[in-house]
């Protein structure tokens, strides 16, 4: 064999692989050989995803799997729904009060205005 040619399945040499797939008899070592090999469509390991092997177990799999994602992503988007409301209802309120506050300034700086223009006005009265 040459250096691209992947692996074969015998054991005569030391199985430094890791452990083989039950179903193709690969070792990790020679899935890896394999898919390094691969530069496009033209040398794909497979032709169609349903080759792949384990294909129908992953498919079992996400199908399980979707449900239990998108309620998860539903209950974080109602959670951020409700941390916003919760911070756009503090923002209002605190709104309303420091606009309160600023009117009560802005009076009590009209009435000591008022004042100081009354006292100027006494002073030079005298």
């Amino acid at each position: 064999t040459s250096e691209n040619d992947p692996p074969t399945g015998d054991n005569s040499a030391a199985d430094s692989g890791g452990p083989r797939d039950p179903q193709l008899g690969k070792s990790c070592e020679e899935w890896s050989i394999l898919t390094n090999q691969v530069t496009g469509l033209a040398d794909a390991l497979y032709s169609e995803p349903s080759a792949m092997p384990y294909y129908q177990q992953n498919e079992h799999t996400h199908s399980l799997l979707g449900p239990v994602v998108k309620e998860y992503v539903r209950d974080q988007k109602k959670q951020l729904v409700e941390e916003w409301t919760v911070l756009a209802e503090e923002y209002e309120v605190r709104k309303r009060l420091y606009e309160k506050q600023q009117r009560k300034l802005a009076k009590k700086a009209q009435r000591s205005s008022v004042s100081v223009s009354r006292q100027s006005i006494l002073a030079g009265v005298k």
